[in-house]
């Protein structure tokens, strides 16, 4: 069923962009950063955004807020129609993001991440294996 809402979560707060577009490219989402109202075809709501969302090459009716003047990325617009599943996206975007953010501060900080180390548990954990030579 449509409905028009607006979706945020702690874990996605003072998000760096470029993880954020890092991470939607992992899960197979475009963005495009050139639109910048979302539009719900089904409940005739529009909404400022950052990007619309974008699958196989079409936009969806979600955007993206890098930030909402709280400090959180926020997702607005409607899920419906579009394959995915709200709560399962914001879920999946949340643990793409903090795996390629941990990535990158071990790094920063001299780590070396293997990345065919990298897997997710069965209980929906992310493992990796990161060296440092002394």
């Amino acid at each position: 069923m449509s409905c028009w809402r607006s979706y945020t979560c702690d874990v996605l707060k003072n998000v760096d962009k470029s993880i954020v577009e890092e991470a939607l490219k992992e899960m197979n989402v475009g963005l495009d950063t050139s639109q910048t109202r979302v539009y719900g075809r089904y409940e005739n709501r529009s909404s400022e955004c950052d990007g619309l969302l974008m699958l196989n090459g079409e936009a969806i009716d979600v955007g993206i807020v890098f930030n909402d003047e709280t400090g959180h990325l926020q997702l607005v617009g409607d899920f419906w129609g579009t394959g995915l599943d709200a709560q399962e996206f914001q879920d999946s975007l949340s643990q793409t993001y903090q795996k390629i953010n941990i990535m990158h501060q071990a790094e920063l900080n001299g780590w070396t991440v293997d990345e065919e180390s990298i897997e997710t548990c069965a209980d929906g954990s992310v493992e990796m294996e990161v060296y440092m030579y002394a």
